[in-house]
């Protein structure tokens, strides 16, 4: 029998209004496009979760950190389903820091690094709504951050749909 793993992801959320307008985006897109809707986000850890982690220390760990203004570098399309549609920023040194503290937390840690990018669309996108996208969207100069959402889900995010499993497990603010 195949047991079903738990992995547990930790996401930046934008304050708002920045989480009001990248969402309406993200819900357009999805709506526009037959794809999932999410809630904009960056993932500052993601990993296989075990019984002898616990998501309540992590969370407090965090919660101790103040909020973070990121530079928004520009709009890529990529050919992965999370990278099909991103604001990418500026790596700051603060985002490195939030991934490692919560790698020091697990007991068996996922060791990729932070990607810098908010996903506004999960799935394949035609040139035609690439350029579309380009020329419509208003890229912010610097976008604040200020709270971290634990979800769990079953599986890696792989097919765009996938996200739609993701349950919150916990949620902190940052000063």
């Amino acid at each position: 029998m195949h047991k079903q793993v738990m992995r547990i992801a930790y996401w930046l959320i934008p304050a708002s209004p920045y989480l009001d307008e990248l969402q309406d985006k993200v819900t357009e897109l999805a709506s526009e496009l037959n794809g999932p809707s999410f809630v904009p986000h960056i993932t500052i850890y993601s990993g296989v979760y075990s019984e002898l982690d616990s998501v309540e220390n992590v969370l407090e760990k965090l919660s101790k950190f103040k909020s973070l203004s990121l530079l928004c570098k520009g709009l890529e399309f990529g050919d992965t389903v999370k990278r099909s549609c991103t604001l990418e920023f500026e790596l700051d040194p603060k985002l490195i820091t939030l991934n490692e503290t919560v790698k020091s937390l697990y007991h068996t840690p996922d060791t990729r690094p932070v990607l810098a990018h908010v996903s506004l669309f999960y799935g394949k996108l035609a040139i035609e709504a690439q350029e579309k996208i380009r020329g419509e969207l208003r890229l912010p100069k610097l976008v604040k951050f200020d709270q971290i959402v634990a979800v769990s889900n079953q599986e890696q995010v792989l097919v765009p749909n996938d996200i739609d499993s993701a349950v919150e497990v916990g949620r902190c603010s940052l000063s």
